[in-house]
């Protein structure tokens, strides 16, 4: 097996995070789009994503203007040659839902969740930026996570053993605060027959059925909102109801 400092040198021989753009066009334009750089063995979204995830990248950059950036061990790391604007803008209108394309003009952001197959989920922003469209996408791990896989304490299962209440899993962005939440659901889907409801914005972890009743529901495509969801789901005979952490 690969150690970590090897594919980070094979990465940097071999530029496999680029985008082989040379029989591109620019819109509204004859010339071919410049090179971002030489031709590359994976190539377009899906082959950033497949390299993001060999270097075990918890998040990937693409931004106007700027090489790919790929976040690993908490470091961002540039890959490559700067993107053009109209590449970047190409690849990321290509994926954003129909539904929230409104929301993307109006609010100049939007946010969803992207299944590309074999290659996983990832929870996606898109943006408009100074210098163009920005998309930042968050590599979603294959499996629900386990408290022990987390490293977390394995009391924390105790919040599963209350029959009412509330139990409020709280933090900074990108601590964990989704992953802690998965692994909890799981314990109660492995261990209980419980009807559970998650409301979430996207969807980031789908949950497979074992012993317990799942029902996941994302806004926007779902449900219109955080409070009709709730407001329904009272009359669902839910045993648990768990609430996105990007409600507010």
């Amino acid at each position: 097996m690969k150690t970590f400092e090897q594919m980070l040198r094979e990465l940097a021989r071999t530029d496999v995070i680029e985008f082989a753009v040379a029989s591109e066009r620019l819109p509204g334009s004859s010339e071919p789009a410049p090179r971002a750089a030489p031709a590359a063995r994976l190539d377009g979204l899906d082959g950033l994503l497949a390299a993001a995830r060999e270097l075990e990248a918890s998040d990937v950059h693409v931004v106007a203007g700027r090489p790919v950036l790929v976040r690993v061990g908490g470091e961002l790391l540039p890959r490559g040659a700067p993107i053009h604007e109209a590449l970047v803008e190409k690849m990321v209108l290509a994926i954003v839902p129909e539904r929230l394309r409104p929301s993307l003009t109006e609010h100049g952001s939007c946010d969803f969740a992207l299944d590309r197959g074999q290659l996983g989920r990832f929870r996606v922003n898109v943006t408009r930026q100074r210098t163009g469209f920005k998309g930042c996408f968050r590599c979603i791990p294959a499996g629900v996570p386990t408290l022990a896989s987390l490293g977390l304490p394995p009391e924390i299962e105790r919040a599963t053993r209350h029959h009412q209440g509330l139990v409020l899993v709280t933090g900074p962005t990108g601590h964990g605060k989704t992953s802690t939440l998965a692994a909890i659901v799981d314990i109660i889907n492995r261990e209980t027959s419980h009807h559970v409801i998650t409301v979430e914005d996207p969807v980031e972890y789908a949950h497979p059925r074992k012993r317990a009743m799942i029902s996941q529901r994302e806004v926007g495509t779902h449900t219109r909102s955080f409070a009709n969801a709730l407001k329904a789901s009272l009359r669902e005979d839910p045993d648990v109801i768990v609430v996105g952490p990007r409600c507010a």
